[in-house]
């Protein structure tokens, strides 16, 4: 979402005559040091982009250079969905990275991309959303529901596959990621079987 900035004061000029009075000459405050109010040309206005820092990929992410001689699948992995209240940063930090090392273990015929990383020649690609959908913390345990939605680039569906996990070590965030990191590792067990069911269907 993006949204723009303005200054929202105005500034009335006095001029100090008898009659009359000036309009606004600017939306900045442009009292001089000597105490006196002088006209200033507006400035730019500019930008500003509002960032959800726990749906974005984190910027150490390592992303494969190379597609391995026996890779079959391109996944281009999506930023996570936080459909849960109560996720603490801290329990998805690295979460991006969890995804390619434990998809690089897992099924190594899958090479995973970035968002917006094109499918090379012989590969076939699909798209991977990862989302949180519930978080119950529990007196001596937190509960955690994951989904991972599997689609083709033209955004049909092709799996959803739902798990949980529940940690008991620990506590706040590091008890959280426990059980964050353990329902998505369910999720990922079945994936590799995912993308056959969906080569089945989608290969020439």
């Amino acid at each position: 979402m993006r949204t723009t900035a303005f200054g929202s004061t105005l500034l009335l000029v006095l001029l100090g005559l008898a009659c009359g009075s000036s309009e606004p000459e600017s939306t900045e405050d442009t009292t001089a040091d000597t105490g006196d109010e002088v006209p200033a040309e507006p400035e730019p206005v500019a930008e500003v982009e509002h960032v959800d820092h726990q749906g974005e990929h984190h910027p150490d992410t390592r992303w494969p250079t190379e597609v391995r001689a026996d890779a079959r699948f391109h996944l281009i992995l999506h930023p996570i969905d936080m459909n849960a209240d109560s996720v603490e940063p801290d329990a998805v930090a690295g979460i991006n990275q969890f995804f390619i090392d434990h998809i690089h273990e897992e099924a190594p015929e899958v090479h995973v991309a970035p968002p917006g990383a094109e499918v090379p020649e012989g590969l076939l690609g699909y798209v991977l959303e990862p989302a949180i959908e519930v978080i119950e913390e529990q007196e001596d345990r937190c509960h955690v529901e994951v989904q991972l939605i599997l689609m083709t680039h033209d955004e049909d569906l092709r799996a959803d596959i739902p798990t949980s996990a529940a940690a008991m070590e620990g506590e706040g965030h590091h008890r959280q990621r426990h059980a964050v990191q353990g329902a998505f590792a369910g999720g990922l067990h079945l994936l590799r079987q995912a993308l056959e069911a969906a080569a089945r269907r989608d290969e020439i």
